[in-house]
Order: C-alpha cells, then structure tokens, then sequence
C-alpha cells in the first residue's frame, strides 16, 4: 500500500509525500519461536511498539536496547537486528524513498518514547480489523490509520522549542489528568473541569495538552470512551444502552452515531465482526 499526500498551502501544491506499508501487526516471542532471535539484515523501517515492560528486547547492530512501556523501538535500513526473548509488540513495517521521511526517520533514536501510545496501538489495531485489505475503500482506511501514526511519529523528531519546554516543566500535571480522564470517562468532563484539576488557566491548559498528546482533551476523551466501548462490546450480555451510559455517551443513539464516525462500523458490526474472529481462532 502507498500513501501519497499533497498538502495545500497558499494556493501551492508542495511535495507529496510517499510511503508504502509492508507489514503491521503483533509479534510475540513465546508465540512465534521460530521467528524469535533470527538476525535480519533490515531493508525497510520497522517501528515496533511496546505496551508493556519486557524482558527481551530488540539487539541492533549488537547492541541490546532494554524496552519499557510506551517505548519505539526502530531498526532502520542497513541495519542488522535480532530480537532477544522474551518480549512482544506491535509493529509497522515502512518502506520509503521519499528523501524528507527518509531524513525524518533517520533523525530518530533506535529507542525513544512516545506520549501517545494508545492512540497508535488504536489505529494499529483498526488496521489489522481491515485484514484482508482487499477492497479500495478497505485501502484508504489503512492509508488514513498509517499517515495518522506517521504523523505522531514525526512530533518525535521535531525540534525542541519553547512550548516543548514548557511541555516538559508541567508533564506531571498534563500526564495526571490525562490518567484521571481515562479512569473517570463515564462522568462529564468539561475543559473547565480538567483546567482546575491542573491549576492552568483552561485556554493554557489546552494549548499544552494538545501539543503534548497531539490530540485535544476532547478528542482524546472520546477516543477513551470509544476503546472502553470495544471492549464491552466483547460481551452479548451488555446492552448498547448501558455501554452507552457506562462510557459517558448522553444517549444510545449519540453513542452509535460517535462510534460509527470514529471506527466506520456501528457497535453492532463491530460486535459481530469481533465474536466471529474469536469464534474463528
């Protein structure tokens, strides 16, 4: 799959940018033993996200990296990597010849952290709920969850600025009530609310956190709710109507209309589609 983007600026078309996806997935040592410890000479970019503490870890060119939750690990092309038990992870595997995403890649570390994690397992998991990608519109959804972790990825190498370090100074609060939102999403929660918690004035407040998690209080609210959601939806014995209330949706209605526009599947599909698989497995 390749993803070609113009971006429009002043009436200008500037450079697309191009990339193709190879792979993506989950890998786990204990699962694919096989697979496990092989050194691989590396020909594309492989981004491999850990959403746990692990053991293992990948060795680059010798040398082992210790990777932690919330940590990228990235062996770029040329580069010679073998995973050490036991561990495992998602992953993109990117392929590219576009001299600016080539030159962005590059810049960064072969281990780093990202603040946003779950957001990229999201789309990664959305991904692989396309499997197979055998229709066009099946392919431009794939394109729009690729170009969205690209995007998160590319904050990662930028430089830092002045809003960076203020990032940096209130971390703390913005990482507490980003927890708090998480663990109270069935209760209102305004910008005003959040704003208090963390003692800012709530246009600051808001400037800080959406340039930390690359997504404003509201959209990463939603996107809480809409994950706890999924989960529930993993059981027949929960009604829509409760799921909607127990995740902080005002209505059942307004529940399924924010779930469709967000996943492309109504929570009933997504049920279905998601006790199939697991009948399948």
């Amino acid at each position: 799959m390749i993803a070609k983007t113009d971006f429009l600026k002043g009436g200008d078309k500037m450079s697309a940018l191009q990339f193709s996806v190879r792979n993506f997935g989950t890998f786990a040592s204990a699962r694919d033993e096989r697979k496990a410890g092989k050194e691989r000479l590396m020909v594309n970019y492989e981004f491999e996200f850990y959403t746990e503490n692990c053991q293992g870890g990948p060795v680059i060119d010798g040398e082992f990296y210790q990777v932690r939750q919330g940590m990228v690990s990235l062996p770029k092309p040329g580069q010679a990597v073998q995973m050490q038990h036991p561990y495992k992870c998602y992953f993109l595997n990117i392929e590219t010849a576009d001299p600016e995403l080539q030159a962005l890649f590059d810049s960064l570390p072969e281990l780093f952290s990202v603040w946003n994690m779950d957001e990229v397992i999201d789309h990664l998991q959305q991904m692989m709920l396309l499997k197979p990608v055998n229709t066009l519109h099946k392919q431009l959804r794939l394109q729009s969850h690729a170009c969205s972790i690209v995007a998160i990825l590319s904050r990662c190498g930028q430089n830092k600025e002045q809003s960076d370090r203020n990032i940096f100074q209130h971390r703390k609060i913005l990482v507490m009530v980003d927890k708090y939102m998480r663990s109270h999403i069935s209760e209102p929660l305004s910008l005003k609310d959040l704003a208090k918690m963390s003692n800012l004035d709530p246009t600051y407040f808001h400037k800080l956190y959406t340039a930390a998690f690359g997504a404003t209080p509201a959209q990463r609210l939603l996107r809480y709710r809409i994950q706890k959601a999924k989960t529930g939806l993993l059981s027949n014995s929960v009604s829509l109507n409760d799921l909607a209330e127990k995740c902080g949706f005002s209505s059942q209605t307004y529940f399924c209309y924010k779930f469709r526009q967000v996943t492309g599947m109504t929570p009933t599909q997504y049920r279905q589609k998601m006790l199939t698989q697991e009948k399948n497995e």
